[in-house]
């Protein structure tokens, strides 16, 4: 390779040889870089201070972000709660109020402040400490609408803040729910004491759905209840819960109710189904346990195979019951044409959770707590209790009488089914 003549070197070469001018040059520049590039990080650092100390001052006072002029505030979620009467409704029913998980709490006040959902919660007890902790709640969920309008996108927050819908704990009142007389007593009854408690709520809940545009007083609109039972471990997210709402209430589905499915975790490898007491497959079998029902003996359209064996891991347990479930989701799947597919009709069923249309939940030739035919479908009752569910008792009700649509022209079967997708969690096994 030959090598250049110092006199083909150009002017700044780097090479040995080049102009002494250019790399005394060269040479000073290096000395000063560091400097530059100690000012440009102070100089960068001081700038990020002033931002953050601004960005604080807006979010602390809650004022407007002008200088976010590129962000899209479309794509935020829009707050339904605009004061509107709602057109949907938890009814909720526990013991002791105090004790509702704040996960739960956490999930009613969203459905309230950010899906417009009436939330209605009856309880023995507990009831201001139950307030306390939802008043905290809301004001959580302010603050972080707050944040929302200041330019940050948070998960179901709205657009608009103090606008939620009724939010009501109401302390239980013995003497108008069972009757009871001075010097008297509830009935010992569980289930009773439970049916009666559901018919009460329905009979508060009513007059909410009234429709004004009929002459008729005894008229319901569109809507959908909620009925949930708030001593469980865990329910789904408000965002899952508002689209179950919204697929009843716009009829993207023909079910009357859907409930949940109702799991425990008594084995540590699959989630088992739960509810088997309020639980009857189609066309009529009782998925409890044989030993623990008062007719010990399979009826005449039932099917063995799907009955929860004696032995809680004996040859078809509740895992097993779990898996049929959503082997037949599948098939119901392949059968719908819309994507809320994939439920499993039923004769009855709860889980803790369960949306009624309102046609169905407050049919008034149907109650919970109808003890006459809870005496006629022994073949349901539970050793435990003596009777059979309150929820089989007004499934099988609503499936004799059949529902009135809207206009109360026409009756119509009943639809009830289970979503294999809709998980509650019960603490117990």
């Amino acid at each position: 390779m030959r090598r250049r003549h110092p006199s083909e070197l150009e002017e700044g070469d780097g090479s040995p040889g080049g102009s002494p001018r250019n790399s005394t040059r060269r040479l000073r520049g290096r000395k000063h870089a560091p400097f530059c590039l100690m000012f440009m990080v102070v100089l960068f650092s001081s700038l990020i201070i002033v931002a953050a100390t601004i960005l604080c001052a807006f979010l602390v006072m809650g004022w407007p972000m002008p200088f976010f002029p590129g962000q899209d505030r479309r794509r935020r979620p829009v707050l339904l709660s605009n004061g509107a009467e709602p057109d949907a409704y938890v009814a909720g029913m526990i013991r002791m109020a105090s004790e509702i998980r704040p996960s739960i709490i956490e999930t009613l006040v969203s459905l309230s402040c950010s899906h417009n959902v009436g939330v209605h919660i009856v309880a023995a007890d507990g009831v201001r400490e139950a307030q306390m902790k939802v008043e905290e709640q809301r004001a959580k969920f302010f603050y972080e609408a707050r944040i929302t309008q200041a330019g940050f996108s948070l998960p179901e927050v709205g657009a608009e803040v103090g606008a939620c819908a009724p939010f009501k704990i109401i302390k239980q009142d013995d003497s108008k729910i069972f009757r009871v007389k001075e010097g008297g007593s509830v009935p010992t009854n569980r289930v009773e004491r439970i049916a009666a408690l559901r018919d009460y709520q329905r009979s508060l809940l009513r007059p909410l759905f009234r429709d004004s545009s009929s002459q008729d007083s005894r008229t319901i609109r569109d809507g959908v209840v909620l009925v949930i039972d708030l001593d469980l471990g865990a329910i789904p997210p408000a965002t899952s819960l508002s689209s179950q709402i919204a697929a009843m209430l716009y009829h993207r589905h023909s079910h009357d109710v859907v409930c949940a499915a109702g799991v425990t975790m008594a084995s540590k490898h699959d989630p088992w189904y739960y509810d088997t007491y309020a639980t009857v497959l189609l066309p009529d079998t009782y998925t409890h346990p044989l030993k623990r029902r008062v007719v010990g003996k399979y009826y005449a359209e039932e099917d063995p195979k799907l009955v929860r064996s004696d032995d809680q891991h004996g040859n078809f347990t509740q895992g097993d019951l779990m898996k049929w479930l959503y082997k037949r989701a599948k098939e119901e799947e392949l059968n719908e044409t819309n994507a809320w597919g994939g439920m499993v009709r039923v004769r009855s069923c709860f889980g803790g959770l369960a949306l009624y249309r309102t046609a169905a939940w407050f049919r008034t030739q149907c109650q919970y707590g109808n003890d006459t035919l809870a005496n006629e479908l022994v073949r349901y009752a539970s050793k435990a209790d003596g009777r059979p569910c309150e929820h089989v008792v007004f499934h099988h009700c609503l499936r004799e009488r059949g529902i009135v649509d809207s206009g109360g022209v026409n009756n119509r079967d009943v639809d009830v089914a289970i979503d294999p997708r809709m998980y509650t969690f019960w603490k117990k096994d």
